[in-house]
């Protein structure tokens, strides 16, 4: 049987569907019984989504400089994600009844 791991790579996720992403995730974890210490904070990963959007939502039809803080926004808040995957990972330890997330992949 193979073990389930948590996707810790974003980078084929579109620069508009991150933000729906990020907070389905954070939606998931918000009370998980498995999850009750998560690393990153879920207000850490937040705060991450939100600076994000906003950097979007002022790219489009910007300067390089906004394209570029949007760019920087995502990557911050790809690192985090993966920091929680890594978490979640470690908690569960392949047992996929704790990872009842899309974001799953056979390792």
């Amino acid at each position: 049987m193979k073990t389930k791991k948590i996707l810790l790579t974003f980078r084929n996720v579109k620069d508009g569907d991150l933000v729906e992403t990020a907070n389905f995730i954070v939606s998931s974890m918000s009370g998980n019984q498995y999850f009750p210490n998560p690393i990153p904070s879920l207000d850490t990963v937040s705060d991450a989504i939100k600076a994000y959007a906003d950097a979007y939502s002022k790219c489009y039809g910007g300067t390089k400089e906004s394209t570029a803080l949007k760019n920087e926004k995502r990557s911050l808040l790809e690192k985090l994600l993966a920091s929680l995957g890594n978490y979640v990972n470690a908690i569960a330890e392949g047992k996929a009844g704790k990872l009842r997330f899309p974001a799953l992949q056979d390792a």
